[in-house]
Formats: structure tokens, sequence, C-alpha cells
């Protein structure tokens, strides 16, 4: 099954730069430690929500029966839950020492794939330097959410979809696939990649019929769900619905209700909404916001698939009695998904309000205060934190994997690229406000096209290879 065309080099081919990828390898680590130095705050609304799950594991229950919440995945929760079980006070640190590892595991998927995909060492050394320069994505490691970890199942099926000269396999296919079913298990936005994963299945390849091709994804399709189907039974015995997640509703309230570039619009009159208001009586001062109105509505006696359902038919009604502002707006996330920038987050506890340390209390961290300031001084430099250097980045990204498809040799790691990214973006777009932390996924991806768009030179290599696969 040889689904991408890229030649398979003889033994006598370009080397691989090992003493030049170690090096950038051992600095990265460094890279790391120095963030990793820098942790211990948790400024984020949803780390607690992650936290009180795995609290749940930890004591038993694994399925998370007595969790009411239909929003969440259990992925990121089991593991959290595991390193809770077993380090105790220490938890917190354990966690963040894990994530700052899985972010240097999956750069080195990232480089190792760019060299799988390429045979130039020139790539190689670029996609290193660019993982190397990378300061947002790791940072994220400090904090307690599931984009690292979604992260690096995503790269894990990207770097296991290939052999080391380029070719797919049944086996690597579906053991990909289900790599992408944990990830959405971890983070269901995940899901979005799955499409790229139809394309290998059924791109055109020598001795296989449409027919097979097709039987081929069919398969894929099955080791996505595979992986799922354990927890759509759970949520079936806890809510009485076939469902993996419950939050459609939130994220169309968001769409909706929410300022630019969100629809921005006002709550109607229909029968939706009246029911809402019957529920809540007057609307929360920030009813915009789709965490106020979730918790209004569940503190009015409603469950959480049932909330978000309301909330679902009253956004739902809202954008289609306005149809061209809502297709408008959705173009303007698709774009702005690549227009933010990574924005500053508070990384020193002692700044945090009373009830944003309260879920962490016990746990043991390290501080280091004067560290960590020097540290947010650095950041407060680095390209992710700037919009016209984020863009560009973007630009160059983009730009790369175009090349790509414009190369005979490449066209179809483009066209899978630009499938993958495509997919997260219209994902994203269709159900939240772009933010650098949703985008931090696809990061790994960008530098593999930027890399093998700019710095592969496959034309010279395919020429190269079949010369001497000839004279040999």
């Amino acid at each position: 099954m040889d689904s991408l065309p890229i030649p398979a080099l003889p033994s006598a081919g370009p080397r691989r730069p090992t003493s030049w990828l170690a090096v950038l390898a051992v600095l990265e680590m460094v890279k790391n430690l120095a963030l990793l130095l820098a942790a211990g705050a948790q400024p984020w609304d949803d780390s607690a929500g992650y936290w009180r799950m795995a609290g749940l594991v930890a004591q038993g229950d694994v399925w998370l029966l007595h969790e009411e919440t239909a929003s969440r995945t259990p992925g990121y929760p089991w593991l959290l839950g595991f390193v809770r079980w077993l380090a105790g006070s220490h938890s917190l640190a354990v966690a963040i020492l894990l994530q700052h590892l899985l972010v240097w595991l999956t750069s080195r998927l990232t480089v190792d794939l760019t060299w799988k995909l390429s045979r130039s060492p020139r790539a190689a050394i670029v996609a290193a330097i660019l993982c190397l320069a990378s300061t947002a994505r790791p940072l994220f490691a400090n904090w307690i959410l599931t984009e690292v970890m979604a992260t690096f199942f995503v790269m894990l099926a990207a770097w296991s979809l290939v052999n080391r000269v380029g070719r797919v396999s049944m086996g690597r296919l579906l053991f990909s696939s289900s790599a992408i079913g944990i990830a959405v298990l971890v983070r269901p936005a995940s899901l979005a990649f799955a499409p790229a994963l139809l394309v290998v299945a059924v791109l055109p390849r020598e001795g296989q019929s449409l027919r097979r091709r097709l039987a081929t994804s069919l398969l894929v399709v099955l080791a996505i769900t595979l992986p799922l189907l354990p927890w759509v039974i759970r949520n079936r015995v806890q809510h009485d619905r076939w469902m993996l997640v419950a939050f459609t509703g939130r994220e169309l309230w968001t769409v909706a209700f929410s300022p630019w570039p969100g629809a921005g619009l006002t709550l109607e009159d229909n029968p939706s909404a009246d029911a809402l208001l019957d529920r809540v009586g007057d609307l929360p001062k920030n009813w915009r916001n789709n965490a106020a109105m979730s918790g209004a509505l569940r503190n009015s006696g409603l469950d959480d698939v049932a909330t978000d359902d309301l909330m679902a038919r009253v956004a739902g009604e809202a954008l289609l009695r306005h149809p061209g502002w809502a297709v408008g707006t959705f173009a303007a996330r698709c774009a702005t998904f690549w227009y933010c920038w990574d924005w500053e987050t508070e990384l020193r506890v002692d700044r945090l309000s009373n009830a944003q340390r309260e879920p962490w209390l016990g746990q043991q961290m390290w501080q280091f205060s004067q560290w960590t300031e020097a540290v947010m001084a650095v950041l407060r430099i680095t390209p992710e934190r700037f919009r016209i250097s984020s863009v560009l980045a973007v630009l160059i990204a983009s730009c790369g994997i175009a090349r790509m498809i414009g190369s005979m040799e490449l066209r179809a790691i483009g066209f899978v690229l630009c499938v993958a990214l495509a997919g997260l973006t219209v994902l994203t777009a269709a159900l939240e406000i772009p933010h650098y932390r949703y985008r931090s996924v696809a990061e790994p991806l960008l530098i593999v096209g930027a890399s093998l768009g700019w710095f592969a030179s496959p034309r010279r290599t395919s020429v190269s290879s079949r010369s001497q696969a000839e004279a040999s």
C-alpha cells in the first residue's frame, strides 16, 4: 500500500546528520528545563476540572461514574488519575514533568518524520531548529491542559504512518488511525485530523482498485472508532445516550453570542429561548460566556446533557435567523485561526486568586519567583508573542506546503498536510473562537510542511536515487 509516492532510497543515499540533530535535541531539552523551572501557576479554568476528574480516577472511579460533566473525554483524566494515584502530593510536579517530556518527544517525532519523508539533512536540521525556536508550545506543558498530550498522539500517528523510505502499509495506516482515536479520547477536536487519514487510504496507487481503497477507508474509520467505543458505551449507561461528549451546545453558544469574531447575536424571542429564560429567570450578567450560561442552567436543575441540548437549540435557532452573518463570521474565524498569536499568561502562583489556587492546595511544587520573572521577560520578546511574526510564520509554512503540492515527488504529502490543517481550521472555526492554544496542536505539522517545502530538494534526490537504482 504505497500511498505516498516517495522514492525508496538506496543505502548509499544521504546520511542522517546525527551529530547536528543530537546537539539541537540537547539544546531543546535545556530550553524545556528552563520553562519547567518556571512552572507552578495554573491560571486556566479548565485545569481545575481535569484535576477534579483525575482525583476520581485516583480513588478508583475509573469510568467516572460519579462525574456529572458530559463535556469531557477521559483520556487526559486517566493519565492524570494514574499520576495522582502514584505520586500523591507530588502529582502536579510529576504531571508537568511528564508533559515536558511529551513535548520533547513530539519534537523528535517531528524531526524524524521530516527526515523519513525527505532524506534531506538540510530539511531535518531546519525542522530541529524550528522545534528549538518554539516557546509557546512547550510553555503549555506547565499547565494542566489537554493540548500537549493530544499533540503527541497526533504526531505519533503522522510519524508511524510512513516507514523509513516514506511508504505506507496497511498496518501502519491502522496503527496511525488508532493513535488518532486515542488523541480524540484526549481532546475531541483531534477528530479534525481523521479526514487526512481517509485521504491517505483512498489515494490512487498501483495495483489497487477503487473498491479496495474504499474498503481500506472503512477500516480506518473502524480503527479510529474502536478506542472511543468503551467511553460511548459508558455514556449510554451514564447519560442514556449514545455519544462521545456533549459539548456542541456550549461551543455553538460561543459562536452565536460571543463578540467578534463570534456572531455577537442577541437572544431573540423563540420557543427555545423562552424555555431557557423560564429556567434561569434573568440572564446572568455575562450571559454571552458559555461557562456562565451553562452554570446558570445547571443551577436551575438541568443535568449536563440537557443543559448542552438547550444551549444548542437556542444558539442554533439564532444562527439560522441570520444565515449570512453566521457564514461571514465563520469565514472570519477560519482566517483568524491563523492570525491569532500567543497571549501572555501568568506564571507566578502568588499572583493568582485564592479560588485559582484552591484546587492545588497540598501539592508540592517548586517556586523560583526570580527565575519565573526572568522567563516571563524572555517570553515577551519571543516570535509567538507578536502578531506580525506569528502571521509571517504561518505564511512561510503555508507557502512551503503549497510548494510541496506543486512538486511531483511531494504532492501527495503536501495534499495530506493541507487536508489535516484545513480540517482543524474548519472544526475550530465552526465551534470555537480561535485561540493560539487550539492552533498549537498543528504546529509540528506546520514545521514539517515548512521544512519539506523549502529545504527538501526532492527532485534532485529523486533523480539521483533512480540513477543509482538503475545502475545497480
